[in-house]
Parts: C-alpha cells; structure tokens; sequence
C-alpha cells in the first residue's frame, strides 16, 4: 500500500497504527511533489488539489513507477465494505472500474455520459490497468481529440437517458472548445471517455472485458451516487466514494445496514469537514 501525499499530514502520520504499518513495510510513503518533480512535471503554478491530482493521473511517470498489472485507488473520503458480493479479483480485466454517475435531476446526462455506452466511473475509489493507463499518458490529452470526437458524436441516448449540450458544437475543434479543454478537469470522465472511444475505433489494447463495466456491474464495485436496491436481492458493494453526499437518507440507512464503515465515514467527514482535493490538504 502507498500513501501519496503532499507536505502537511505529519499529524496524520504520527498515528501509532500508521506507524506500524511504515514499521512493517506494509506502508510506504510518496510525496506528490517530489514524484512530480522527478518526472520532470512538476510546475510551482498548480498548487491547487485538483491540479495536483489530475497531474499525477495524467503522468505516464506516476504510472510507470508501479510494477502491479492493476492500482486500486481510494482517496481518503472512501472506504471498503465487508464481506462485499463480488471479491475485488471479478473487477478485473477492464481498463478502469468506478462508482456509476447518475443523471442529474429531472434525469438528465450530461452530453458526454449520455453518448457513453457506459456512465462510469467515478475515481473516488477505482480500480486502473495500469500498463494501459502508462501507455495513454505517454502522449498529451490532445493527441487523442479527434478519436473521441467521432465516439462522442454517435447518440446512443434513449428516452431514460436523455442528454443535454450539443456534441457537434462543442466537438468542432474551433476556439478552445475540445475534448480535453472541457473534460480533463474531471480526470475520472476524461479517463472513461478516452477508453471506450479508443476500444470503439480498435485502437485500445486487448483486455479481458470492456474497457469499463456496464453501470450494474460498477455499481457493485463502488456507490457515490447511486445505490440501486432491489427486491431479488440485497447486494454489498467493494467499497463507497461519500455516498453521504449524495444519496437520500432511505438509501444510505440501506447502504450502511450493509457496509457499516460507510457510516463511520459520513460521521468522521462531517466532524472534520475535509475536502480531499482541497488545496491545503495536498500542497
């Protein structure tokens, strides 16, 4: 397990269970700034969370400095269930597993989900091909504008998933209305849509399944904002992304009888407030 962190959590690393684990090897600790920095990436401009963030997810060094075919991703506002109904082990062979998004209100996707073949995932808590995911970031997001212009312009939505925006104006390459200028903030969307448009033209490599699970199958992997309960049967997911954020009060009291950590976490969040991606948690 690897702790990336930035350069104010020496509380936090104080703690004599966290302790142990550095002890053990178990734990080992990297600095995002120094990795950045090795890389060669590193800019004194971006010191805000989500650019640190997106900068170590888009750097083909962060991923190349792992040797393991598949990286499990938790920020630290996600936890794992126990006793899930599907081990962590049937999530693999996709390019990238998360939480499904859901529709906003009123059931609305936004354009790019709504032309997805699937909405996922959220990258709170993900599971990445790593070898893959180190070979699409050896090249700029803009190397890949007009493969994913063409997957995004084919309407897949239907009456229960209606889209909004429109594909061809924003995917016209004038001005700075690209692919990566409007997407790349949120690297988890930039992520699931680069994937299935590469695999739609042929241009991803070989994987075992999908280059991202059906919204179903992610939901059992992760929930963030959706937790879909059904009378067949009741269903535990790996783990959740601040579910507590999101779902109505009748669907976490279901969530949590299932994953009582989940509960924890919603208790500690609001006690400490904290933002993963806020700035003076990361730089």
């Amino acid at each position: 397990m690897h702790l990336v962190h930035g350069q104010h959590i020496s509380s936090q690393l104080r703690h004599a269970a966290v302790r142990s684990l550095l002890v053990t090897g178990k734990l080992h600790l990297r600095r995002l700034d120094h990795m950045l920095d090795a890389a060669g990436i590193w800019s004194a401009d971006n010191l805000t969370g989500r650019a640190w963030y997106n900068k170590m997810l888009l750097s083909s060094a962060f991923w190349g400095s792992f040797q393991s075919p598949l990286l499990l991703l938790f920020e630290a506002d996600s936890v794992l269930c126990p006793s899930p109904s599907r081990p962590l082990h049937t999530f693999a062979g996709y390019g990238f597993v998360g939480a499904p998004w859901a529709p906003y209100y009123g059931g609305w996707f936004p354009f790019w989900c709504r032309n997805l073949a699937a909405c996922v995932g959220n990258s709170g808590l993900s599971l990445w091909a790593r070898p893959i995911l180190q070979n699409l970031t050896s090249r700029p997001p803009s190397a890949y504008e007009d493969v994913v212009a063409s997957y995004l312009r084919i309407s897949r939505g239907s009456a229960t998933k209606r889209g909004m925006g429109s594909t061809k104006a924003l995917y016209s390459h004038k001005g700075n209305l690209t692919f990566s200028s409007q997407l790349i903030v949120h690297i988890d969307v930039w992520v699931s849509v680069l994937l299935q448009s590469l695999q739609h033209a042929g241009a991803l490599p070989a994987l075992a399944g999908p280059a991202v699970p059906s919204d179903t199958i992610a939901s059992r992997f992760s929930v963030e904002t959706l937790y879909a309960e059904t009378n067949a049967a009741a269903w535990v997911p790996f783990g959740v992304h601040k579910p507590h954020a999101y779902l109505p009060t009748a669907q976490l009291e279901q969530l949590y009888a299932r994953c009582p950590p989940a509960r924890e976490l919603a208790r500690l969040m609001n006690d400490s407030k904290l933002d993963v991606l806020d700035a003076r948690s990361w730089a």
